[in-house]
């Protein structure tokens, strides 16, 4: 997963560079974020390993920044990322296709829809950055969407899937529909962490459509609180093998990304110093 997840990272952010041009139709359609939302935060709160939320003061990076290589992956979230990885090796879907046929056999319920959905967001990724077929990619995100939406589940991950298959969406929109598409993201997020707050992948989807937000619209003022309240979060949040686990790549890719473009080299500097190990597996 290491390997390609750095070429990757464009890809899975995709959907969201979209929302730059949802605010500037935001005329035809609600905005989400109330003026409140989008204040500068004064404060975060950090996730401890059993999910509680702790109030630690005013935002600080420098006291704050996960340490990353102490971080697990579930079984079944190797596994899909096992299939994932090989199809964009080998430009060629039918491992995911292998993957989605077991998840069929394998799971019931809600995690036969999670992970269904999660492979076909990817496989919708693979088909607009690779082979460049947005016709096709534009037809797998929806389905990923029918399955999510087939069954709605209370669960904090299945808001946050929803979020980051909704913002993938939003280059197909209609323009029309672009600020009422870019409004169900942040709500989707929001959701799911009104479930669980320590929920990392929600703030990924949250920072990120904070940062592909213009500033004149409230961009970017919101990410580095976003990401890291996600990064001092645990990756998994059942302990069942099923568990989805990914995040916290993204998450981290998108810190680096936002301390680059705001030419802070020192929080950038530090946050590599933190996390060595991740360093060398990602930016090499």
């Amino acid at each position: 997963m290491k390997r390609y997840m750095k070429s990757l990272s464009a890809l899975l952010l995709l959907g969201v560079f979209y929302c730059s041009f949802c605010c500037v139709a935001a005329s035809v359609g609600p905005r989400a974020e109330s003026t409140h939302e989008l204040k500068q935060v004064e404060e975060v709160k950090t996730c401890d390993n059993t999910g509680h939320n702790e109030k630690v003061g005013r935002l600080s990076p420098e006291r704050y920044l996960p340490t990353l290589s102490t971080q697990r992956t579930s079984s079944y979230q190797l596994s899909m990322d096992a299939a994932v990885q090989k199809m964009f090796d080998e430009k060629e879907v039918q491992p995911v296709v292998a993957q989605l046929a077991k998840v069929d056999a394998e799971l019931t319920g809600f995690y036969q829809h999670y992970w269904k959905a999660y492979l076909y967001y990817y496989e919708a990724a693979f088909y607009q950055g690779v082979m460049q077929d947005k016709t096709k990619a534009e037809k797998i995100i929806d389905i990923a969407l029918a399955e999510l939406q087939e069954e709605v589940y209370e669960n904090s991950d299945y808001y946050a899937l929803l979020a980051m298959c909704t913002s993938f969406s939003i280059q197909y929109v209609n323009i029309l529909r672009l600020g009422k598409v870019s409004a169900d993201v942040i709500a989707y997020g929001q959701k799911a962490l009104a479930l669980n707050k320590a929920n990392l992948r929600a703030y990924f989807v949250l920072a990120s459509h904070n940062f592909h937000t213009p500033k004149m619209f409230g961009g970017m003022v919101k990410v580095e609180e976003y990401a890291l309240k996600g990064l001092s979060c645990p990756d998994e949040l059942e302990s069942t093998p099923q568990a989805p686990s990914w995040g916290r790549d993204q998450l981290y890719q998108l810190l680096v990304h936002y301390y680059e473009s705001e030419g802070r080299t020192k929080d950038l500097e530090l946050l590599k110093k933190n996390n060595p190990h991740y360093v060398e597996n990602h930016d090499s």
